[in-house]
């Protein structure tokens, strides 16, 4: 596989041709002489190269560095095969189930209920279910709540879960539960897609401004939508979500994250949301790049894409790429 910035690299999913001035940037994230490994960055390193060469520069070179990783470039090179040639297997013992995210029954149209996950790993599962969780549930609620719905499914069922934004912070905290070990037992994947695995500096921002803290109390409550989820994502040393994962050892996960530069923002409070975090580094308009890079298992960058995937081309090729390699692999480990 060509390695990143090189000009056969193609780094968008869909293998559209790049902007020249995009292509021009990886090309100089790749020469760039330091931290030639990922493993050589560091949170504070980021900052300090979003404050020294902006925010675009840091993305790219932590695009770069990231794909620099023999299994992730691996992956990242099955999925762009895996286009030209689908998967036929299918699994007639996997259930997909999918971890919503946030007000996923308030805002439906932000697609935060998975359904174009669901519908396209429909084709390679005995089924795809959502999992229905409380839409501003806190993640440890939600947490026992998933705990006791896998409990409940048959012993004999694989699973492979499936979540969005906060839908991953309710999967940490349920692997945390007293009954994880019993509860996860039959959990063979994970298909984590800009998962909030350590919180939103975003909340941080806003928690700290009174005014328009009480703004936003206000048009959620209009919107019958519960408030008590943006404390309980607050990013930070003894915040909710500062705790280990831990994945049991049958459980293989995999990270989809966007990569996105100040043009690729498709809705305009991401973009905002992008300068508020400037300070904390590369970020997707809602959570920290850093933080989804260091996930356990795969990562798998989408050049162009923010947190909700968008606008980095149709994400449906993409959802059923990573469905029908999952479910291949899963299928040749049983």
């Amino acid at each position: 596989m060509p390695r990143p910035g090189t000009p056969d690299f193609e780094p968008r999913d869909s293998c559209a041709n790049l902007p020249d001035a995009e292509r021009a940037l990886l090309q100089r994230a790749d020469a760039w002489p330091q931290y030639p490994s990922l493993s050589d960055l560091s949170h504070e390193a980021l900052q300090q190269l979003t404050r020294d060469q902006g925010m675009d520069f840091a993305v790219a070179l932590l695009y770069n560095r990231l794909l620099r990783q023999p299994h992730n470039a691996a992956f990242f090179a099955k999925v762009l095969e895996s286009r030209q040639r689908p998967s036929e297997v299918r699994s007639r013992s996997v259930t997909l189930a999918f971890c919503p995210g946030a007000y996923y029954r308030e805002i439906v149209k932000n697609g935060a209920d998975g359904r174009i996950l669901r519908q396209a790993a429909e084709p390679y599962v005995q089924q795809a279910v959502l999992i229905p969780t409380g839409s501003s549930a806190t993640v440890s609620e939600n947490g026992a709540f998933l705990c006791d719905w896998l409990l409940q499914r048959p012993n004999d069922e694989q699973i492979v879960l499936a979540s969005l934004s906060k839908g991953s912070s309710d999967i940490k905290a349920a692997l945390a539960h007293v009954n994880a070990e019993e509860a996860f037992r039959n959990v063979r994947g994970w298909i984590n897609v800009s998962g909030v695995l350590a919180g939103l500096p975003i909340f941080n921002w806003l928690l700290r401004r009174p005014v328009m803290c009480a703004a936003y109390r206000l048009l959620f409550w209009l919107r019958g939508m519960n408030f008590q989820v943006v404390p309980n994502l607050r990013w930070g040393a003894g915040e909710p979500l500062d705790f280990p994962l831990r994945l049991p050892r049958q459980m293989r996960m995999l990270t989809v994250v966007g990569f996105p530069l100040g043009h690729h923002f498709g809705h305009p409070l991401l973009r905002k949301n992008r300068h508020r975090m400037a300070s904390w580094g590369p970020n997707d308009g809602l959570m920290l790049l850093w933080d989804s890079c260091n996930a356990p298992g795969v990562v798998y960058p989408v050049w162009g894409a923010d947190h909700f995937m968008r606008p980095g081309g149709d994400s449906r090729p993409l959802a059923a790429s990573l469905a029908g390699i999952l479910v291949e692999e899963l299928a040749g480990h049983a």
